[in-house]
C-alpha cells in the first residue's frame, strides 16, 4: 500500500513538474511575443514623431513665405497658396 502512494505521489510530482515547465515555456513565448510587439509600436511612434516634425517645418515654411510679404520684410508679393505659372 505504502509503495502504490509513494508511486503516485511520485506521478503527480512528475506531472506538476511537467506542466509547470510547459507554464514557463508558454510565459517566455508570450513574454517574446510582447517584446516584438513593444518593439513594433516603438517603431511606428518613432515614424509618426518623424512625419509630425516634417509637417510642422512644411507649416513653418509655408508661413514664412506667406507672411513675411504681409510684413514688408520681403520683394514677393504673390499668393504662396497659388501654383507657379
Amino acid at each position: 500500500m505504502l509503495h502504490v502512494c509513494l508511486f503516485q505521489y511520485s506521478l503527480n510530482e512528475r506531472k506538476l513538474l511537467e506542466l509547470r515547465t510547459e507554464m514557463v515555456a508558454l510565459h517566455a513565448q508570450q513574454d517574446r511575443a510582447v517584446t516584438q510587439t513593444d518593439r513594433k509600436i516603438d517603431t511606428e511612434v518613432a515614424g509618426l514623431k518623424t512625419m509630425l516634425e516634417s509637417h510642422k517645418l512644411d507649416n513653418i515654411k509655408y508661413l514664412a513665405v506667406a507672411f513675411v510679404p504681409l510684413s514688408g520684410g520681403g520683394q514677393n508679393t504673390e499668393d504662396p497658396t497659388q501654383p507657379d505659372q
